[in-house]
């Protein structure tokens, strides 16, 4: 398995996150520039939403928010999204104030698939040739 450090200087956790704000905040741009360095980037979308100290014991989220930042995600050019998902978030043991419901799953994953051709075919309009 093939992996790329975390310069020391930039804290961030898996989401990309950093930690120097609460809420986290996903910086979309560097998305794409991690994509530029040469290898596969994979979007953690509901971490990203999570709320730490924010749940009286537990994590809190804003799975409201789900849809919206995925599309963002697969339209700045990511490869892979990760999502937690549940049949009854409110019953998960963990993440379940981030956590996108089963029954919604299948539609966002046809919708992020129209927008990642659209991405593809854009970037390929721009380079010349389509993103791989």
């Amino acid at each position: 398995m093939n992996t790329m450090s975390t310069p020391a200087a930039t804290p961030a956790d898996a989401s990309g996150s950093m930690y120097c704000a609460r809420p986290a905040v996903t910086p979309l741009r560097a998305l794409p520039m991690l994509r530029e360095l040469g290898y596969p980037v994979v979007f953690d979308v509901t971490h990203s939403l999570q709320l730490p100290g924010a749940g009286n014991g537990v994590t809190a989220g804003l799975a409201q928010y789900i849809e919206p930042l995925a599309s963002a995600g697969v339209a700045a050019g990511v490869d892979m999204v990760f999502m937690e998902v549940h049949a009854e978030p409110s019953q998960a043991k963990s993440d379940a104030a981030n956590a996108l419901r089963l029954d919604r799953l299948e539609p966002l994953i046809l919708k992020l698939k129209r927008i990642d051709a659209a991405a593809r075919e854009t970037a390929g309009a721009a380079t010349g040739a389509a993103r791989v």
